[in-house]
């Protein structure tokens, strides 16, 4: 009988089966974002030991793995454990200003998560969308 790894289930091996289907799995809805962009998983990490290895420390529940430049590839040197709300701030659609997301700008504002986008779309500057108060009026500022 062939003795396996017996974590087929378990957290971190979602997460390595989660990478696996994004980057090689074409039929997969997150694959354009992924293996169509041309980032993979390195060899050494297809096999989900040698991924529980050099991943398993500093692994804990409500952790995801995040790649340090969005544009490479899943291996060591690339990926860290990050909260969500870290790896929100890695995104390649994350807009900063003064190292603020639109999303921590709107909480300040005491506003909901999409002004501060909704007024990047309308044609505001950064420092106005990010730092103007609520109800003001883009015609006020041109």
């Amino acid at each position: 009988m062939k003795k396996t790894h017996g974590m087929a289930g378990k957290p971190l091996y979602k997460v390595w089966a989660g990478i696996l289907t994004r980057c090689l799995n074409k039929n997969d809805h997150s694959y354009t974002f992924y293996g169509a962009r041309g980032i993979t998983i390195c060899e050494s990490w297809r096999k989900f030991e040698n991924f529980q290895k050099d991943t398993a420390n500093g692994y804990s529940k409500g952790l995801c793995l995040e790649r340090i430049n969005n544009d490479g590839n899943y291996d060591p040197s690339n990926c860290k454990w990050a909260t969500r709300a870290e790896q929100a701030r890695n995104r390649r659609n994350t807009i900063l200003f003064n190292n603020e997301t639109a999303t921590e700008a709107a909480k300040r504002l005491g506003a909901s998560e999409s002004t501060v986008t909704a007024r990047i779309q309308k044609g505001w500057s950064l420092k106005n969308a990010f730092t103007l108060p609520l109800y003001t009026h883009m015609k006020n500022y041109l």
